[in-house]
């Protein structure tokens, strides 16, 4: 049973790359009616593309399935999962340098979660591993979860 105010939804698309756009407008969807705030919906957009691409792109080979799961809490934190069956771990932050093209994907969602007080982690099971991306509480999803944090601005 989900406690009240926690919310679970989880579909699975086909590991190839023309279908990560689907995904992705499936996603903003969801949590559009689960209160995601217009502001938030560009980053979030952006991290649920960056996770479902780097699986099918680096996954796919082995993985006839990517599997989203989407959790929001009963204190506004999110998280997004991507489930895929590769036994290795999603490319480091740390792996590319300023000539790579690929593999900056996790560095710009870490960045962007750090913005929300959260980060990447990685669940493994057999076979694979779901790397999800956690908006720390408040996630900022709807206005009566939302706490706005306080910033200093220092003058002269």
């Amino acid at each position: 049973m989900i406690p009240a105010g926690v919310r679970r939804h989880m579909f699975a698309i086909p590991a190839i790359e023309s279908r990560v756009a689907d995904a992705r407008r499936r996603t903003v969807r969801v949590l559009t009616s689960w209160g995601l705030r217009r502001h938030d919906e560009e980053t979030v957009r952006l991290v649920a593309s960056e996770l479902i691409t780097n699986a099918v792109s680096h996954a796919g080979h082995l993985t006839p399935f990517v599997t989203v799961l989407l959790e929001l809490d009963g204190v506004g934190r999110l998280r997004i999962g991507v489930r895929d069956c590769h036994p290795g771990p999603p490319l480091s932050s740390g792996s590319c340098d300023d000539e790579d093209v690929d593999g900056r994907g996790l560095m710009i969602v870490e960045a962007l979660l750090e913005e929300y007080d959260g980060g990447i982690t990685i669940e493994w099971h057999d076979p694979g591993k779901t790397v999800w991306a956690v908006f720390g509480p408040p996630a900022r999803m709807a206005p009566s979860v939302a706490i706005p944090r306080q910033r200093q601005v220092r003058l002269g």
